[in-house]
């Protein structure tokens, strides 16, 4: 919100709007955030914009130059380097933390994406 005050006039106050585009990719940020670690695809996501399935994979390839299935990957691990970083806990517990099934599918997909193994990972950038 942005008051707008000068001598001898009424102050007004100006809320910026945010246009349909920015809200929609709001939503699909906020999706990506509070789902990483869950199943849900990208079905479910096209149903809370309305949009189609096509049509939302044309979005988020626009707006983030990925697939669905890359975006949810990308969060993924940024979400278990900051764990590995910052926690003592267990591999396997960050894998489960992250959405992953098994142990050795996270190993898999987390050396293929970051060039380490989780444990070498966290032992190059370990925080004290």
């Amino acid at each position: 919100m942005i008051r707008d005050i000068s001598l001898r006039k009424k102050a007004s106050y100006i809320i910026p709007e945010i246009d349909f585009f920015d809200k929609r990719h709001l939503i699909i940020e906020n999706f990506f955030e509070a789902n990483y670690n869950t199943n849900k695809t990208i079905h479910d996501l096209a149903k809370m914009l309305n949009v189609s399935v096509r049509q939302l994979d044309r979005i988020i390839q626009d707006s983030f130059k990925m697939s669905f299935k890359n975006k949810i990957i990308e969060k993924r691990m940024e979400i278990s380097k900051n764990l590995l970083r910052n926690t003592k806990l267990p591999v396997k517990t960050i894998a489960e933390r992250v959405g992953y099934n098994t142990e050795s599918n996270f190993y898999k997909v987390f050396k293929q994406k970051n060039g380490h193994t989780p444990a070498e990972y966290r032992k190059k950038y370990k925080t004290s």
